[in-house]
């Protein structure tokens, strides 16, 4: 009996014991696959496999081409794309970018704010449209849009931008519907953000450097029709806030411009020899923005800007403590000096309604000036009335006008 007892109880350990060293075998073979596969992951040529398969898809339920050249990411807060490109609904090109380049929060999916600490964009190409209500990108948005939350969701994961950084961007508005096409040419854009809380819309940045921007506004014949276009009783119900209707915060320590370009055409006729203002083409254009405010609907700021007009016309220097509101642009502590001129100390032009009332400055601006010292030659008032071109004269004013 006792033999047969031993007998059981060694063959139960030595089945207990394979057991074990099966269970160990086959837990330690699962974890050397796992680990192969992150490894293999971790590899471009996988990456890139896993990528396009991913890219396919995305294709045929957006029914258009998506499609990237090259991809390597690290688990889990980095990623590199190189030559991305979406197409729109008519086969033209969307968004093409040679290099994006994305860093990350470790581990970010684990966690509820995600600190996205550097976004690079190169060679890239980002082509908007639209001759309806609709435009090009809309596909995109309805396919990536967030279900509608019910009150007992949380309010998900909150994101916050560091650094972004642009180089070598051209971007193009083409607004047949309303009759507006923006072009911006960006040589590179740098800035550095203190906080930008998404989820509230304030946006604290310590610096934004920008190189050679070719910024361009063209007016042309629009689509849609009078009776659909949006007058003033319409836009009453946003009078506190006409500039500002989203209510957002921005705060920008330092503004750098470079070397850059603003062109404004108001029509498609030929620029008069004079300064002429609808066709307004300045460049050298370099300036110093300090503490911009933009809060409820009011900017303020302290601005250094210089530039040259296609007329020959040039603003050497203009300083001052820059305000803007629906109803007035204010120029306080002005030192404005031009080719030969030099004029200080407040100026503020006056209007109901900015984006109509400028369109008929003569008529419906309203002009207030304080000069203190102030020293204008006639060769530059000549710019823009050319029969004071042989006039010679220099006049010292002060007084309020």
């Amino acid at each position: 009996m006792s033999i047969t007892i031993l007998y059981f109880y060694q063959s139960k350990h030595s089945f207990l014991k394979r057991t074990l060293y099966i269970s160990r075998k086959i837990f330690l073979s699962i974890i050397g696959l796992l680990l192969l596969i992150f490894i293999a992951v971790q590899t471009e040529y996988i990456q890139n496999r896993i990528i396009q398969v991913v890219i396919g898809k995305f294709s045929k339920e957006l029914s258009t081409e998506v499609s990237i050249k090259k991809v390597n990411f690290s688990f889990f807060n980095s990623m590199n794309l190189e030559g991305l490109l979406i197409k729109d609904k008519q086969k033209d090109t969307l968004l093409y970018a040679g290099q994006f380049k994305l860093r990350i929060t470790d581990w970010f999916f684990f966690k509820d704010q995600v600190l996205l600490k550097y976004i690079g964009l190169e060679d890239a190409i980002i082509k908007l449209n639209r001759e309806d209500s609709v435009w090009n990108y809309q596909f995109l948005s309805t396919f990536f849009a967030a279900p509608k939350k019910s009150k007992k969701q949380s309010s998900g994961i909150a994101l916050n931008l560091k650094k972004i950084d642009l180089k070598n961007i051209r971007f193009t508005q083409k607004d047949s519907w309303v009759g507006e096409t923006m072009d911006l040419n960006l040589g590179s854009l740098l800035m550095d953000a203190e906080n930008m809380d998404f989820s509230n819309s304030i946006f604290q940045i310590n610096e934004i450097a920008i190189d050679k921007p070719f910024f361009t506004i063209r007016e042309m014949v629009a689509l849609r029709p009078d009776s659909l276009r949006k007058h003033k009783a319409t836009i009453k119900k946003y009078e506190s806030m006409y500039l500002n209707p989203s209510d957002i915060l921005v705060q920008i320590a330092q503004i750098k411009i470079k070397e850059g370009q603003l062109w404004i055409e108001a029509n498609e006729n030929e620029p008069s020899n004079i300064f002429d203002g609808e066709h307004i083409r300045l460049s050298k254009l370099n300036g110093l923005i300090k503490n911009f405010n933009l809060k409820k609907d009011t900017i303020h700021a302290s601005v250094e800007l210089s530039a040259k007009d296609r007329s020959g016309f040039e603003l050497k220097k203009l300083k001052t403590q820059f305000r803007f509101t629906p109803q007035i642009m204010e120029l306080a502590s002005l030192d404005l000096q031009t080719n030969k001129s030099r004029i200080g100390s407040y100026y503020a032009m006056r209007y109901k309604d900015f984006n109509e009332d400028f369109g008929k400055y003569i008529s419906n601006v309203s002009m207030v000036a304080h000069f203190k010292d102030a020293k204008i030659n006639s060769d530059d008032i000549a710019y823009f009335a050319p029969e004071l071109k042989d006039w010679n004269k220099q006049l010292n004013i002060n007084g309020a006008f």
